[in-house]
C-alpha cells in the first residue's frame, strides 16, 4: 500500500477514535447524522492487536494493519511472541512489555507515551 493509503487509514482510525471519545462523554451532536466522520469504504475494528489486545485491527497483516493505541504494525511473518518483526523492529514480546510499560512501539520522540484514556474507548480482548 502507499503511503497515502496509509496515512488515510491512520486519519479515519484517529477519526473512529474521536467519534467514540464524543460518544462516551455524551456529546450528541447531529454533524454525526449529517456527515460521516469515517470514510465508507473503511471499515470499522473488529480484531485484536497482537501487541495491546484491544480491538482496532479492521484487518489483519495488511499496510495498513496499524494499532493506534501502541503503534504495532501488525505482520504476517510473527508467528509467535518470540520471532522478530521487521515491520516494528522488535519481537512481539518486546512490543508486549513496552506497551505494559506505557510506550509505544518505535520511536518515542515521535510516538509518545500510551494515551490511557484511549485504550478505554476500544474492547478489550487478551489473547493467549
Amino acid at each position: 500500500m502507499s503511503d497515502h493509503g496509509d496515512s488515510t487509514y491512520r486519519a479515519n482510525t484517529a477519526l473512529w477514535m474521536a467519534r467514540a471519545q464524543f460518544a462516551r462523554s455524551g456529546i450528541m451532536d447531529d454533524r454525526f447524522e449529517r456527515r460521516s466522520l469515517v470514510d465508507c469504504d473503511v471499515p470499522e475494528p473488529t480484531h485484536p492487536c497482537p501487541c495491546c489486545d484491544h480491538v482496532t485491527l479492521a484487518e489483519r497483516g495488511t499496510e495498513s494493519s496499524w494499532c493506534p493505541l501502541c503503534g504495532w504494525h501488525d505482520d504476517d511473518a510473527v508467528t509467535t511472541r518470540e520471532a522478530y518483526s521487521a515491520r516494528n523492529d522488535c519481537t512481539l514480546a518486546e512490543a508486549r512489555a513496552r506497551f505494559a510499560a506505557g510506550l509505544k512501539v518505535g520511536d518515542e520522540e515521535l510516538f509518545g507515551p500510551v494515551v490511557l484514556e484511549d485504550c478505554s474507548l476500544f474492547k478489550h480482548c487478551p489473547v493467549s
